[in-house]
């Protein structure tokens, strides 16, 4: 249980920085 919320947890917080991280990669795939 207490993996479970700390996964959750992480997911909820990590979510945007993910989210902006692949955005970036992204960014750059398309410049090079």
């Amino acid at each position: 249980v207490m993996k479970h919320y700390t996964f959750s947890n992480l997911s909820e917080n990590s979510q945007r920085f993910v989210a902006a991280f692949f955005h970036l990669i992204s960014s750059l795939a398309e410049t090079f």
